[in-house]
Parts: C-alpha cells; sequence; structure tokens
C-alpha cells in the first residue's frame, strides 16, 4: 500500500496498545507484596505503581516534620530511592507503606542532622492534615465538649497555630495514629523509638490542643 498505513499496521498498534493499557491496569489492582516482587524481578513499571499509590502520603507526613516544601520534596525522593535499593530487605506480609514511612522518617532524622542550627517547629498546611480528623477527635472526649459549629476560616487558622505549637514528635505521633490510623505499636516501629513515647506524645499533642481550643468549647 503506498503513501499510507496499512490496516495491518494499525491493527498491530491497536494489539499493542490494548496489551500495554491491560498491563498497566493489572498493576493498579495488584496487592503490594506483588509489586515488589514484580521490581525485584526487572519489572519497573511496578515500582513506579509503588511510587504513585503512597506519594502522596509519604510527602504529607514528610512535610509535617519539615515544613518546607522543597526540603520535603527532595526528601520524599530520596525516601522512594533508598525505597528501591533496599527493597530487597522488605520482609513479605509487612505493611509496606509502614515500612515505606519508617524510611522517610530516618531520612528527615538524617536531614535534621544535616541541619541542625533550623528550627524544627512546623506550621502544616490544611491540605495535609484535614481539620475535620483534629476537630473529631477533640470532640469525642467527654471533659472537652465541642460546639457544632462549621469548620470556618478562623477555626482553621486557629488550629494551624494550636498545630505549630506541637513539637516535632508530637506532630509525627498525631499524624501515625490520627490520620493514618495507626497504633502506638506501628508509630513507635515507623518513628524508631518505643510505643510508651509515642502514647506519650500523642498524650501530650491532645493535651496542648485542647488548651490551644478551649473557646470552641461549649
Amino acid at each position: 500500500m503506498k503513501g499510507g498505513i496499512s490496516p495491518l499496521h494499525l491493527q498491530v498498534r491497536s494489539d499493542e496498545d490494548n496489551a500495554i493499557g491491560g498491563f498497566m491496569r493489572m498493576l493498579s489492582n495488584a496487592p503490594d507484596d506483588e509489586l515488589v516482587e514484580r521490581t525485584l524481578n526487572g519489572q519497573l513499571e511496578a515500582f513506579d505503581e509503588l511510587v504513585h499509590r503512597y506519594l502522596k502520603r509519604v510527602f504529607a507526613f514528610v512535610f509535617q516534620l519539615v515544613n518546607n516544601r522543597e526540603d520535603a520534596e527532595d526528601l520524599v525522593q530520596d525516601t522512594f530511592v533508598r525505597a528501591f535499593q533496599r527493597l530487597c530487605t522488605y520482609q513479605r506480609g509487612r505493611d509496606f507503606v509502614a515500612w515505606l514511612m519508617g524510611i522517610a522518617a530516618r531520612e528527615v532524622l538524617k536531614h535534621r542532622r544535616q541541619c541542625a542550627k533550623r528550627a524544627q517547629l512546623m506550621i502544616i498546611s490544611h491540605d495535609d492534615l484535614p481539620e475535620a480528623t483534629m476537630i473529631a477527635d477533640y470532640a469525642t472526649d467527654d471533659s472537652h465538649p465541642i460546639s457544632n459549629q462549621m469548620l470556618n476560616v478562623e477555626l482553621r487558622l486557629d488550629i494551624q497555630r494550636a498545630l505549630a505549637k506541637l513539637t516535632p514528635l508530637e506532630r509525627a505521633a498525631l499524624h501515625l495514629c490520627l490520620v493514618e490510623g495507626y497504633s502506638s505499636s506501628e508509630a513507635a516501629q515507623i518513628l524508631g523509638c518505643a510505643a510508651v513515647t509515642v502514647r506519650t506524645h500523642l498524650w501530650r499533642a491532645k493535651r496542648k490542643l485542647r488548651k490551644e481550643l478551649s473557646d470552641y468549647a461549649d
């Protein structure tokens, strides 16, 4: 056939596109352990899927600890690079995202050591830690009932100010236990400390938040 593309060529391209699309859909539905195994067997697309799956969660966690978007982006990239390098150490059946958060926590610790002069108080963006989660937890405490009112701009700002007064470990414990839903023991494994330490920081964080947000109590 002159001056054009043959129907056979178009069919081949269509079949290839369908095959690629099916493969990517299969990866998007695959469990973490399978993606790890495929990555170790040389299918780098599987690791791309892991990055896509957990990038936002790792970034939200890291951003709280460094309070700098550029630093957070660099540390998240370092986290995934280190995760790829150490993927052979991942134990099948373990919570992959917890393993990943542990690497992120160590990268942040290394970053802090390198930047010891920088202040570590953090101001979180309301897009990264939903105020509703914080307020819901605050409202469940019978000793500090909260009025049923809309989360307006003023309340958002007050929550941000309250969060800014927490220490990095208090913020990390709060994020891992309330937002990510980890137990104190699981959070302790991620942060590399004792479970009682996590519970202590979590208790202190809640106490500080209740004090700072006491104006919203009945």
